[in-house]
């Protein structure tokens, strides 16, 4: 059975959809942050067989985004 929603569209998007942006949107920005730092997400190249930068390695190796 579909989800129903309020027949207000205003308060659809009050009630749920909305309280998931600012988690979305957070994590955008996380990675927006990370690709602009480093042209790449550090944590894959190993995967690709890709060495790593020695700013890259000490971000990781400081707790930087694993993945």
């Amino acid at each position: 059975m579909a989800a129903t929603r309020p027949s207000n569209r205003c308060a659809w998007r009050r009630s749920g959809r909305r309280r998931h942006l600012p988690s979305g949107l957070h994590r955008a920005r996380r990675y927006r942050d990370i690709i602009a730092r480093f042209g790449r997400f550090p944590h894959r190249q190993p995967i690709f067989g890709r060495p790593l930068a020695p700013e890259e390695i000490g971000y990781l190796n400081a707790g930087g985004f694993q993945g």
